[in-house]
């Protein structure tokens, strides 16, 4: 397959959005974003991540508080995956469910998400990767603190290494 690599910005109203040719299928940089509606106001902001972080999570929920922004759902303080229920039972039970959905709608309501990774080496996600693939799909900016494992499908996330660096740049 001949590659085909431009690239072009294309501005929308208020927001600009990088779009590449590669091997030739377009991508969007939805990095490039500007996060409208929340340039020097208080946020919503949805946090991802592994139960195997709560420390970290927890720290950062405080400092996003601390800063006067909001955490959309706070999904830490019990871990569902450990419900005494058969796997089949468990993708049957209705609190399961409405863990589901009380999560997307936390992400549907955020002005942008945020993945708290590990500080020096990568990890492995789950349910995060779900919550993370859903945000980019809603077209919600995505940051990410902490180290990240190489994949191609992270490239759409601005890695940070700090909560005050995703506040900092979520306003350029």
């Amino acid at each position: 397959m001949p590659c085909d690599d431009r690239e072009e910005t294309f501005v929308y109203g208020d927001e600009s959005i990088r779009e590449q040719t590669v091997y030739g299928q377009r991508i969007h940089d939805y990095r490039a974003r500007a996060c409208r509606n929340t340039r020097g106001s208080a946020m919503k902001v949805y946090l991802a991540s592994s139960f195997d972080l709560i420390r970290k999570v927890e720290a950062t929920a405080k400092t996003l508080k601390e800063k006067g922004h909001t955490v959309t759902v706070e999904w830490w303080h019990r871990d569902y995956k450990k419900l005494p229920l058969s796997d089949a039972n468990w993708y049957e039970d209705d609190r399961v469910d409405a863990v589901s959905k009380r999560n997307f709608q936390g992400i549907r309501e955020a002005d942008i998400f945020v993945l708290v990774a590990p500080t020096t080496t990568s990890k492995k996600f789950n349910g995060a990767n779900i919550e993370l693939g859903y945000a980019l799909a809603l077209e919600k900016p995505c940051f990410s603190v902490g180290h990240l494992q190489r994949s191609a499908m992270y490239f759409p996330v601005t890695k940070c290494d700090s909560i005050e660096e995703v506040l900092e740049r979520s306003e350029q």
